[in-house]
């Protein structure tokens, strides 16, 4: 989300250190360096998220760090909360990955009952009948990932302006999402993260837009509430879908510093 980061972050650097990962397969990093596919594995990225937090509290004299996770990064940030919980002072998730069955079905339902709302009856039957992985195009559409857009370029317009980003980085975000998608092995967790992370060592904030149904927002309030954790909350972004941060990003940096204020460290 580096490429992203110009939209949002500024504010946040009066309190924070902000370090942007672009992780291996991933950005910068992909653009720079395309990894052997048999290196693409969620241990192996894992381990150089903590590689690099190791290397962040060392230089900055630190303890523990604030970790943010969006989306995919999500899924690995509650794997490491989970196994390293003294690493850090709280979670914060933005668009939680859950369950990817589970996701589906609320999915399909969701773009079924939009097309047929929208009239759209040849559309949701094939909906009915087809296959998910046209699913990522109707949920842009119907403004389940950016509620105000219906394709991506909004975040492609955006990444054309990131300071950090030259155009043949920029253009290497979507080779490198694809690359990651084709080649990462899932071998730490044996099922979901709703059946599998069910308890949080530390404050763990869930960052919900209500139009989201890319990780579906009513999935992770299933989740928020059978998790056990010292603090939890779940923040609702009333006017986003998958992108809160992109979509109100001053009430992003005020639900961040809010999460400072709150957590003893």
């Amino acid at each position: 989300m580096m490429y992203l980061a110009h939209e949002f972050q500024r504010p946040l650097e009066k309190n924070f250190t902000i370090v942007q990962w672009d992780r291996r397969g991933a950005g910068k990093t992909f653009a720079r360096n395309v990894p052997n596919p048999q290196s693409m594995s969620v241990r192996q990225v894992i381990q150089d998220a903590y590689d690099l937090i190791d290397t962040l509290t060392n230089r900055y004299n630190h303890d523990k760090v604030f970790l943010v996770g969006h989306s995919f990064g999500s899924y690995l940030s509650s794997i490491m909360v989970h196994e390293k919980p003294e690493m850090f002072h709280a979670y914060v998730s933005v668009g939680q990955v859950v369950d990817s069955h589970e996701a589906i079905k609320i999915q399909k339902k969701f773009l079924i009952r939009e097309a047929q709302n929208r009239g759209m009856d040849s559309l949701a039957l094939e909906l009915e009948n087809g296959d998910e992985m046209y699913y990522e195009n109707w949920l842009f559409k119907f403004g389940a990932e950016l509620k105000n857009s219906t394709s991506f370029l909004p975040l492609i317009l955006s990444g054309l302006q990131a300071p950090e980003y030259a155009l043949p980085e920029v253009s290497a975000v979507a080779k490198g999402s694809s690359f990651s998608s084709q080649h990462m092995k899932y071998n730490v967790l044996d099922s979901s993260i709703l059946k599998s992370v069910k308890y949080y060592k530390i404050p763990v904030y869930f960052f919900a837009g209500k139009k989201d149904y890319t990780t579906p927002f009513e999935l992770v309030e299933r989740y928020f509430n059978q998790i056990q954790a010292p603090r939890k909350e779940l923040i609702y972004f009333e006017n986003s879908a998958h992108f809160p941060f992109f979509e109100e990003p001053d009430r992003f940096c005020v639900e961040l510093e809010n999460v400072l204020l709150s957590s003893s460290y």
